[in-house]
This record gives C-alpha cells, structure tokens and sequence, in this order.
C-alpha cells in the first residue's frame, strides 16, 4: 500500500484543511517514514487502515511531539 508521492507537511496539511484529503491520506502522503509509522501503528494495536485508525495515529503523534518538544527533545 505504498504511496507514490509524498508531499511537504505544508501542502498536505492544506489539502487536509481544504477537505481534499481525510486523515488516511494526510498520513500516508507526509513522508514516507509517517507512512510507514501509520502501518506499523495499525498492525502493533490491531487496527484496520482507515480514518478511525488514521486519526488515532495523528493524535497520538502529535502528542509525543508536543511532549518532546515541552521536554526540549526537539
């Protein structure tokens, strides 16, 4: 399920807010390494790919980056 382009954070996160895109497509077309994270993600929980599972893995990764950065990790 490889996604064949990948856009800049900006430009997926526009086509996100634009309505283009829903949360699967948000993170599997970021980076290839989010991609990735996503399956990994979905197949560690026993999780279908899908906007349910999708928007999990973005709030639970979003999380860990705020955490990082109040800790000064990032």
């Amino acid at each position: 399920m490889a996604t064949e382009k990948h856009y800049s954070e900006e430009e997926a996160i526009e086509k996100f807010q634009s309505g283009e895109y829903g949360y699967v497509e948000f993170v599997t077309h970021v980076s290839k390494d989010c991609e990735d994270e996503y399956y990994e993600y979905c197949k560690k929980h026993n999780l279908r790919y899908g906007e349910e599972s999708a928007k999990q893995f973005d709030r639970e990764r979003n999380e860990l980056l705020m955490r990082a950065e109040e800790n000064g990790d990032v």
